[in-house]
């Protein structure tokens, strides 16, 4: 794994664990992580304003690398585990394996190939088909053209969570943060990837009704 730097400012990480406040230090040659115990959680050897880690650096709480320059570009080639957050306030580019258990937030767009949700049967229980009527569910969920605030004011395709608030599928919904004050980024969100199950089932039902009206016009050309 390697971290490419400008330059660095000492910071420190909370850990749940242990409560106690984790210390980046560079002395020259190596980048150390140590508690206030002076026990060592993670090390990385530096030349050129690379980063080489030579230890794990794993974080109950979370990880945050800070820069002086925006534009520094944090580059992780193996795996990196992270059980709560992690903020990079520069570029990063993951090419190894990555697993975050909480959330991730992203200001911007999210590039890649595919994006897999897990699927197995066995990983799953209390299976069973699911009973709404989802032409009827769309029928009021309007798609909107605007621009974000606050941003470059690209314009932009999608629905408003407000639309949405209320539909729920044996308790599901597709609406996250529901109490969100609109302040200092605090806003509802809607879970866009489920709403292709709902456009699927919708596209069912259409089906179904073809195939009844297929059905009855060839009883009336009898």
């Amino acid at each position: 794994m390697a971290i490419f730097l400008d330059k660095i400012k000492m910071m420190h990480m909370q850990d749940s664990a242990t409560t106690s406040l984790l210390n980046i230090i560079f002395n020259g040659s190596e980048l150390l992580v140590k508690d206030n115990n002076n026990n060592d959680w993670g090390k990385a050897l530096m030349s050129n304003k690379r980063a080489t880690i030579t230890q794990p650096w794993a974080f109950a709480k979370g990880i945050t690398i800070d820069t002086i320059n925006s534009e520094t570009l944090v580059k992780i080639q193996t795996s990196l585990e992270v059980k709560e957050s992690l903020s990079v306030s520069g570029n990063c580019t993951i090419t190894g394996a990555t697993n975050i258990e909480n959330s991730l937030v992203v200001v911007g767009d999210i590039q890649g190939l595919s994006f897999n949700a897990t699927s197995d049967q066995r990983a799953k229980m209390n299976i069973r088909l699911a009973d709404f009527n989802a032409c009827e569910m769309i029928k009021h969920w309007p798609v909107y053209t605007f621009e974000y605030k606050n941003t470059s004011h690209l314009p932009m395709l999608g629905t408003l969570a407000q639309d949405m608030i209320d539909d729920n599928i044996n308790n599901f919904s597709f609406v996250n943060n529901k109490k969100a004050t609109g302040e200092k980024g605090d806003y509802m969100n809607i879970k866009e990837s489920k709403i292709v199950y709902v456009l699927l089932k919708a596209v069912q039902e259409q089906q179904e009704e073809i195939e009844k009206l297929k059905a009855e016009i060839k009883n009336l050309q009898k």
